[in-house]
């Protein structure tokens, strides 16, 4: 069977290295000219591969059963097992797990070496532009090149970091094959806010409990320690909740942050 996977980050490189282990012949197409550029960035250059805490609840989904299904096919024991066979040494801190070395260029090469021993077919500065079925057959189109495949795996990551190559193409990919795809939103990153004052707060951390309302109902809080920034607020609760808030503006709804500088423990039981 031949299995054309379009992305070469983590998700790519990985499906690569299991269809391969099942007899597949594999090709990868990467836009990039290397694999694996995201993952350099990954935990701050430390690369944090998985989680003790490995939970559906720490996820965003309007579908929580598929959450759940894909962590009982491949959870926290089969990514542990999974690099251990790749021959990565892991170490834990407060319950994120890391490579012992504590570089990502050690997991980026594991991948690699793995990628090469299985004879991976691996094309890189190859952007994939169509995929068309036709009956049973996929063709991948990039530039003049044209392949046909048995099965097409799209791992191109979403669209948070377009230098990396998440640039949302996989998503057209997608849709051109049939699937539906859900609206996206930023995640994980700071919160612009209204007003011109921000800038005298620039720079003060501290304690707090982030709270969000909007014009119906409220959503909770998260806490941890709140940066202000000279455009509005950042840190860990902002990070935690942008992709609410996110959400919620897109919906054309107002939303308003409260934050609560009271006692920690009044603070942790609000989140």
């Amino acid at each position: 069977m031949k299995v054309a996977v379009i992305g070469g980050g983590a998700s790519g490189l990985t499906a690569a290295i299991s269809a391969a282990k099942q007899g597949a012949q594999v090709t990868v197409y990467e836009k990039n000219s290397r694999v694996g550029k995201k993952i350099l960035m990954t935990g701050n250059g430390k690369c944090n591969l998985s989680n003790k805490s490995l939970s559906e609840e720490y996820y965003y989904s309007g579908d929580r059963a598929f959450i759940s299904s894909a962590f009982e096919k491949f959870g926290f024991m089969d990514t542990v097992m999974f690099f251990n066979g790749l021959g990565l040494l892991l170490t834990e801190k407060n319950g994120g797990i890391y490579p012992h070395s504590e570089q990502a260029s050690t997991v980026l090469d594991a991948l690699r070496f793995e990628v090469s021993s299985l004879g991976i077919n691996l094309l890189c500065d190859k952007p994939v532009e169509t995929i068309v079925k036709s009956g049973n057959v996929f063709t991948v189109k990039s530039g003049d090149d044209r392949e046909s495949f048995d099965r097409v795996i799209i791992a191109c990551g979403g669209k948070a970091a377009p230098a990396t190559g998440s640039d949302g193409s996989g998503y057209k990919l997608a849709k051109s094959l049939g699937h539906s795809v859900l609206p996206t939103y930023p995640a994980l990153s700071g919160i612009r806010c209204e007003g011109d004052f921000w800038k005298i707060t620039s720079g003060v951390r501290c304690a707090a409990a982030l709270l969000i309302e909007n014009d119906e109902s409220g959503y909770g809080a998260s806490y941890g320690e709140l940066q202000f920034t000279d455009y509005g607020i950042s840190g860990i609760p902002a990070f935690q909740i942008s992709r609410i808030v996110a959400g919620l503006l897109g919906e054309k709804k107002t939303v308003s942050m409260n934050p609560n500088f009271s006692k920690a423990d009044e603070i942790k039981a609000l989140s």
